[in-house]
Formats: C-alpha cells, sequence, structure tokens
C-alpha cells in the first residue's frame, strides 16, 4: 500500500476571525444609515406635493 497524505486544508487564525466578525459589526450601523437615509429621502419625494 502507498502512504497517502491527507492534503492540508487552509484554515485562518484565530485573531483574523475576530478581526473579520468585528469589522463586520462594526460595518453593519454604516450600511442601515445609508440605507435609511436612501429610504427616507424616496419618502419625502413620493409625499411631496407638486
Amino acid at each position: 500500500m502507498t502512504s497517502f497524505r491527507a492534503r492540508q486544508k487552509w484554515r485562518p487564525s484565530l485573531s483574523f476571525v475576530i478581526f473579520t466578525v468585528l469589522a463586520l459589526v462594526a460595518v453593519l450601523p454604516l450600511m442601515g444609515l445609508f440605507f435609511f437615509r436612501l429610504y427616507d429621502n424616496q419618502l419625502i419625494h413620493q409625499t411631496r406635493p407638486n
């Protein structure tokens, strides 16, 4: 039998995972603010009398 060596999978370091999660959590409120500004602007245009 020939010896079979399993391919090593790339695993991110714990600090990389924590940094990625924290960065995503920090960006979510900014995306929410941007979305609600666009939504508010759209509502104002729809309800503004001609």
